[in-house]
């Protein structure tokens, strides 16, 4: 027998379908924003591409990077090599991050991010960083490999690296671009006023032969030429 609609039970059903839809609030209505919006902490990739050793007797390169906001005061360790911490170097390596900002860190800080000395060759490292209301910072990478000489020096001194970063405008990539190089023991005043520690912002003693006193021509052994490429992401 075929069945009728009825249309009492129907008005039953509806009545406890909407009985049981939820209660409605006003705040029901906030945006809520995407997923970038809530992504925390930022994450930072930097990627070593090693370039070629300069002469035969060359020794290891090491590293050390790190990221700062000079007017905020903020500074975090990425990566450091761990020679540089527990020895095995001879005078002092690394000398700008080491006598300039070694000091500042605790020694349980500095731990956390030292790793196995990874030399002459490509590698990455990265880093949540640490403080969300940071927007804006410097990322650092200072590099040196002993026994390397130019025209300048018996032992080229250490060469530092710098990427300006804003997380506000984030690039796709960032590419580090030598800044100076700094004097440790073995090369702090071979040219005149280059103490030990102190960044020197002129390039062409790392990059030129020497005529005299003055520049000569470029140097096949060009310090930066340690390094192919340094380049960093924002995650």
């Amino acid at each position: 027998m075929k069945k009728t609609f009825q249309p009492l039970l129907f008005l039953v059903v509806l009545t406890l379908i909407m009985n049981c839809q939820p209660e409605k609030h006003e705040d029901d209505n906030i945006n809520i924003p995407s997923d970038t919006a809530y992504q925390g902490n930022n994450k930072i990739v930097v990627n070593f591409e090693y370039g070629e050793d300069l002469s035969q007797t060359a020794g290891n390169n090491i590293y050390v990077i790190w990221i700062e906001n000079e007017t905020s005061g903020f500074m975090q360790n990425i990566g450091i090599c761990k020679k540089l911490i527990a020895g095995g170097l001879t005078g002092t390596a690394l000398p700008y991050w080491k006598t300039n900002k070694y000091p500042n860190f605790t020694k349980t800080e500095i731990d956390a991010v030292t790793s196995a000395t990874i030399s002459n060759t490509d590698f990455s490292v990265s880093a949540q960083i640490n403080d969300s209301t940071v927007r804006k910072f410097t990322l650092y990478f200072e590099t040196d490999r002993s026994f390397d000489p130019n025209d300048w020096f018996s032992d080229q001194p250490a060469l530092l690296y710098s990427a300006d970063i804003d997380l506000d405008n984030v690039s796709s990539e960032y590419e580090l671009i030598p800044i100076g190089w700094t004097p440790n023991e073995n090369t702090e005043n071979v040219i005149q006023n280059t103490p030990m520690g102190k960044l020197q912002t002129e390039l062409k003693y790392i990059t030129n032969f020497k005529e005299g006193t003055s520049f000569g021509l470029a140097d096949s052994r060009n310090a930066t030429q340690m390094v192919k490429k340094i380049t960093a992401k924002i995650e």
